[in-house]
């Protein structure tokens, strides 16, 4: 048993710490931006108003400067659309991993009209598609998770449990014919 999950386990041990450094890099380095008030000046500056450059910036185009009572919502929207971000380039790269390029090295040292590079755009759209079904998947479970958070949710949780298994029937049967 021992050699056989030395075998097994390294390999996949490996993957997964290489394909958690960047998502991990990303979300420390917005955590630092936003937050790392609160690791390094907590003494002096505890509510983050003199932190980098944040405090400066304004919410919106149209204000003239930032307002120091609006900093926590405006470090929480940009951790938000930090994360949101780093998803979908997640989401690119591993489209990229899950459907390769199909096309041989012959094909690109060919002409154009010599070889039928159908395969590479067919390849570009399953990819796209791929893309695009994953950032809806993720919409639609932020909504689920959002609506966990409703004060009656435990009170209706029974219903919510059978409403969930049914419409986990028409959601899959959705994606399985998106992505096909």
């Amino acid at each position: 048993l021992y050699g056989f999950l030395s075998i097994i386990i390294p390999p996949a041990f490996l993957g997964f710490i290489l394909g958690l450094i960047p998502v991990s890099v990303a979300t420390a380095a917005v955590f630092w931006l936003l937050k790392g008030f609160s690791v390094f000046t907590l003494e002096t500056d505890p509510t983050g108003r003199n932190w980098l450059f944040l405090p400066s910036l304004s919410l919106q185009y149209s204000d003239a400067r930032g307002d120091p009572d609006d900093l926590f919502i405006s470090q929480q929207g940009r951790a938000g659309l930090s994360f949101v971000t780093i998803g979908i380039v997640s989401m690119y790269y591993t489209a990229k991993a899950f459907v390769p390029d199909r096309t041989s090295s012959a094909q690109h040292d060919m002409p154009r009209g010599y070889y039928d590079l159908g395969a590479r755009e067919v390849n570009s759209w399953k990819r796209s598609n791929l893309i695009y079904s994953s950032i809806l998947m993720g919409l639609f479970l932020v909504i689920i998770m959002e609506w966990s958070f409703w004060p009656s949710f435990g009170v209706y949780i029974w219903e919510a449990i059978i409403l969930m298994k049914i419409l986990s029937i028409i959601v899959g049967a959705i994606v399985d014919a998106q992505i096909g």
